[in-house]
Parts: structure tokens; sequence; C-alpha cells
């Protein structure tokens, strides 16, 4: 977890995206101005969903937008990627919207994304 805090701290200040970090049930780390709002938040079905097809989910113009916590908050899932270790789904990491943007991510937000949910996927291998 405290990794996890600091992989998304990291992003939050070095690319100014709001950032969480989740594991198979609920946010285990977050940054930016979702921070106070989504840690240790249980996941909704849908962002659990998006964890299940074990691809980048990246958010469409005009398209219903996606909580990441059961409860509502001020921010959608922008672009998320599954942590994937040995083999196994243990989390997601995802950048955020507010609710009232309608955006689409830019490729280095997706890039930054996976590459996270890459490294952390590798490092718990080790």
């Amino acid at each position: 977890t405290a990794f996890a805090a600091q992989y998304a701290e990291t992003l939050h200040k070095t690319c100014e995206l709001s950032v969480v970090i989740c594991d198979k049930d609920s946010v285990v780390a977050s940054a930016g101005d979702s921070k106070k709002e989504y840690n240790d938040k249980r996941l909704s079905d849908a962002f659990e969903r998006i964890m299940e097809k074990r691809t980048m989910y990246l958010h469409k113009q005009g398209e219903t937008k996606t909580e990441v916590i059961s409860e509502s908050g001020s921010y959608d899932v922008h672009c998320a990627m599954p942590i994937v270790s040995e083999g196994d789904i243990i989390g997601c990491v995802a950048s955020l919207q507010p609710i009232e943007s309608d955006t689409v991510p830019e490729s280095i937000e997706m890039k930054l994304i996976q590459t996270a949910a890459s490294f952390l996927g590798k490092q718990l291998e080790n």
C-alpha cells in the first residue's frame, strides 16, 4: 500500500493526473484532487467489470460515465489498466476526470497508466 501511494503521488506530481490504485475490492491509494474522497472505498460493480476485461479502458466522449466507487463520487474513470501478476488480476490503476468533464484520454496518459500497472504487477511477482 505504501509503495502504491508513492507511485500515485509521483504520477500526480509529475503529470498532474488524479490517480487511484486499487486491489480487487477497494481503493488502496489515490493522489490528486480525489485523494480524500476515494481512499479505502469499495469499488463499483462497473469498475470491477473494467478490471475483469484485462485490457485498457478508455473513456469515449458521450458514453456513460463509469464510477470508481460504489458510492457517488466527484470523478469518473478516464483511463484504466488492470494490474496482472503471475496471470491473475490483482488490481487496477486508473486516472480520473471530474464528472462534468467529457474529454478523451491523451496517448501519454494512456502510456503512463499502462506503465504503472505493468510495473506494479512486476513488483508483486518479486
